[in-house]
């Protein structure tokens, strides 16, 4: 009867002891849970930008790539320092926004310097040299009237857009950060040598440009700020001598049509050595001009000078059969037409591939 009584109780001993159990492990793992909801709560540090060019060398239509020098100054506010100077404290204690070159070939930094910053809402200022070869998309379909966009893309490569954000150092107000760019245009004498000179180029400005980038392999988003010198280049030195060229070869085969239609031989030959000529010039300045996979504007010029070759050997052997089938008057009138109509295509075919080009 006693032993009876008893086993209830041991029961329920152990489920109060089991329900503490859990109770305690429950409260222990409750701060596990809860801690990334205060990290994500946590502001992204403001890193303001500014910049100074220094040189521009080596532009290679080609490969898309040109070399830039410049200084670049970072500032941000640092709580570690708790009221003291940067040149109190050893550098490498401070936080550090641990930046890329997102399209650099290759960089070299050439000094690195942290002191105390004198801007508003920062204290600390970290500036650099930095001396590199960058890539750029050049589209040169319109080439030699086209124009490019020299770019230099800052980014983090440890914080994401959640930790760490890019501002432009003049800005009165921050810029809220969207995949949207931001655009700005800027002085071209406060952020780049006055004494800058590009060989076949112009220097239309400078811009700065910030965004969010999303990375579509894991959707994480990453704070950009890129450095823009729009360029135009300088086409006079190619309509002068290549186009101008040209229109000198067309011009002299137009005279073709000058020599008797029945002169079957002697106008092949002035045709056929015209054409040799335009070959040759062709492969001679293949150097002056960039390779690419389709057709610039300098290569269509080319191209048409080709066609009407071959409009005038149509003409010159139509012309021939036409007198040997005694079409003699109907040939007069043909090679009238022709002298006539083929300067006036020339101009309209040329000036159409200047307009294309200057559009």
């Amino acid at each position: 009867m006693k032993r009876t009584q008893f086993l209830p109780t041991i029961h329920q001993l152990r489920l109060l002891l089991l329900t503490s159990l859990l109770s305690v492990l429950l409260v222990q793992a409750a701060p596990l849970y809860a801690a990334p909801a205060q990290q994500t709560a946590t502001a992204p540090r403001r890193v303001k930008v500014n910049f100074f060019i220094n040189s521009i060398r080596h532009i290679d239509s080609n490969a898309g790539a040109y070399a830039v020098d410049l200084y670049l100054d970072l500032y941000w506010l640092d709580p570690a320092l708790g009221g003291k100077t940067v040149e109190e404290v050893d550098p490498a204690t401070l936080w550090d926004p641990q930046i890329e070159l997102v399209n650099a070939q290759e960089s070299t930094i050439l000094f690195q310097l942290y002191s105390s910053s004198l801007e508003a809402d920062t204290n600390v200022r970290v500036s650099y040299r930095i001396v590199g070869t960058y890539l750029g998309r050049f589209d040169l379909h319109k080439f030699p009237f086209d124009q490019q966009t020299l770019v230099i893309t800052l980014s983090s490569f440890n914080y994401d857009s959640r930790e760490l954000l890019f501002d432009f150092l003049t800005l009165d107000q921050p810029v809220v950060p969207t995949e949207k760019p931001y655009v700005q245009s800027i002085p071209l004498g406060k952020y780049v040598t006055p004494d800058l000179y590009l060989d076949e180029w112009n220097i239309d400005g400078v811009r700065i440009v910030q965004q969010i980038k999303l990375l579509e392999y894991d959707k994480s988003t990453w704070s950009q700020f890129h450095i823009e010198v729009p360029l135009t280049r300088q086409s006079s030195a190619y309509l002068w001598r290549i186009v101008l060229v040209l229109l000198l070869l067309l011009l002299l085969a137009w005279g073709v049509l000058l020599i008797e239609p029945g002169e079957l031989r002697f106008r092949l030959l002035a045709l056929f050595t015209l054409l040799l000529a335009t070959i040759t010039f062709d492969y001679a300045t293949v150097t002056l001009r960039p390779q690419t996979a389709y057709l610039t504007v300098i290569d269509l010029y080319f191209v048409v000078a080709y066609l009407f070759f071959t409009l005038l050997a149509l003409l010159i052997f139509l012309a021939y059969f036409g007198e040997q089938n005694n079409q003699a008057s109907l040939v007069s009138r043909a090679n009238r037409l022709a002298l006539w109509g083929y300067p006036l295509l020339a101009l309209v075919v040329n000036g159409a591939l200047l307009w294309y080009g200057l559009s």
